[in-house]
């Protein structure tokens, strides 16, 4: 049996306008302990590398998976930080994402993922679908930003963080 541990960030000067534009309670969430508000108007990357690194130090992690697209100066960091943990990163493609995408669906058909009824996991994996290549490679899409107010996210960030567990 596999803990998934998740763990979200948002700026709480946006907190009202992302609540209300993607209609989920996201200010009852953070109350909850679900989500974690940071000062200001974006994203507080500083925040979220200390929790990694406290994650590293408590649990034992072997490996950070990264999109390569958000995560600038902070890999380098976290490399230097975190000695003995691979940080590693992970296409956003079929072929990249395949792996993890199909090892979460074996571990949810067999019931084997705990996530401590995480709302916010349970609220993306709702906004998820599944895309297949046509070649048995399967990613998770997320929806059309422009056609709904739908996130992903948890489940890609679980998507890659399985990549290293297989």
């Amino acid at each position: 049996e596999l803990e998934l541990v998740a763990r979200f960030w948002l700026p709480e000067e946006r907190l009202d306008e992302l609540e209300a534009q993607l209609h989920v309670p996201l200010r009852q969430w953070a109350k909850e302990g679900w989500l974690t508000l940071t000062e200001g108007d974006a994203i507080d990357y500083t925040a979220i590398e200390k929790q990694i690194i406290a994650d590293c130090r408590r649990l034992d992690v072997q490996r950070v998976s990264y999109d390569r697209m958000f995560a600038g100066q902070m890999v380098q960091r976290l490399e230097s930080k975190t000695r003995g943990v691979d940080v590693v990163p992970v296409a956003q493609t079929y072929l990249g994402m395949s792996p993890g995408s199909k090892e979460l669906e074996r571990l949810l058909r067999e019931g084997q993922v705990r996530h401590g009824g995480n709302p916010i996991l349970r609220w993306n994996a709702l906004c998820c679908e599944v895309y297949t290549d046509g070649n048995d490679n399967i990613r998770p899409v997320k929806p059309d930003r422009n056609k709904s107010s739908s996130r992903i996210d948890g489940i890609a960030a679980s998507v890659m963080a399985l990549d290293g567990y297989v």
